[in-house]
């Protein structure tokens, strides 16, 4: 078994989760179980879920000619 995460298309054509540790044999499977309502559905491994933080840095730099 494995632990899904279950995300939903809105009707923005964004995706939200919509559900988290779903336990399934596939992500059909898991999609299966925890949708209720039609729509665009995607199961990711949990295992494969990785936040990822971005930074922005800006380095001053001194050049003399």
């Amino acid at each position: 078994m494995t632990s899904y995460v279950i995300l939903r298309e809105k009707t923005d054509a964004s995706w939200e989760v919509f559900a988290y540790s779903v336990e399934a044999s596939s992500d059909k499977r898991a999609i299966k179980a925890a949708a209720k309502e039609e729509g665009e559905y995607v199961a990711v491994p949990e295992r494969s879920w990785n936040r990822r933080t971005i930074e922005v840095k800006t380095k001053t730099e001194i050049t003399v000619s």
